[in-house]
């Protein structure tokens, strides 16, 4: 019983707290990251009901005031059509509002939609431009789709062991479960093609470039912690 009372009261007390940060919210317009992380309550479900259109609209009034990781939080909504009709041209839209202001993950993000053709014309120049701009602010996802597009030689000529070097740098700083298969994967790949004097060279390359851009990369993943990817 006593347990049961605890948790009724625990839950009383975390649904007061939202209360208060939604009224903050609301009343602080200079602040777009509240608001940005009041729409990912509403998108997530997190002690209130799971509600894209709360979200969205949350979202877009923390966009406004210039935050990237709204606009990447709306980037996707739109994708995935969560509460709204799915759209890859809204996608594009906001990554694009989002890589004006010098966001990697939009960096990133808009480069795949280049590079796969999804709401613009497939452009693999592109691709690789926007890659580079992530890469280049020491963001791991960006560095492994770089290293990608050098095996493949889209969009820049071929060169296995630059994509050995930023994969394997993309892994040290950090990828999420799903990139971090797809990386091993590239890298095994690669090790096949490549032989013992490159390998080495582009482990070296790679340590020299994750102490170059690992603190850059840290800060790029506290912004990212506040953007909605599913």
């Amino acid at each position: 019983m006593k347990t049961s009372r605890a948790i009724a009261v625990a839950a009383l007390l975390v649904l007061a707290s939202l209360r208060v940060f939604a009224a903050d919210a609301a009343q602080s317009p200079a602040n777009p990251e509240q608001m940005n992380r009041m729409g990912l309550l509403y998108a997530t479900g997190t002690g209130v009901p799971q509600d894209y259109i709360a979200a969205l609209a949350w979202y877009q009034r923390a966009a406004e005031g210039g935050s990237t990781s709204a606009m990447n939080n709306i980037a996707t909504i739109y994708f995935h059509g969560l509460g709204v009709p799915q759209s890859y041209e809204e996608t594009v839209k906001w990554l694009r509002l989002a890589v004006k202001q010098g966001d990697a993950t939009a960096q990133n993000r808009l480069g795949t939609m280049y590079d796969a053709g999804l709401g613009v014309t497939r452009n693999a120049h592109d691709a690789f431009a926007l890659f580079t701009q992530a890469a280049n602010q020491g963001y791991a996802p960006g560095m492994a789709n770089l290293g990608r597009a050098y095996a493949r030689g889209a969009g820049v000529k071929k060169d296995e062991p630059r994509a050995y070097t930023l994969i394997s740098a993309a892994m040290e700083i950090g990828l999420r479960a799903g990139e971090r298969d797809a990386a091993m994967y590239e890298l095994g790949a690669l090790s096949q093609r490549l032989d013992a004097k490159q390998i080495e060279r582009a482990q070296l390359d790679a340590r020299a470039m994750v102490e170059t851009r690992s603190k850059e990369a840290s800060a790029r993943e506290v912004t990212a912690s506040n953007a909605y990817r599913l």
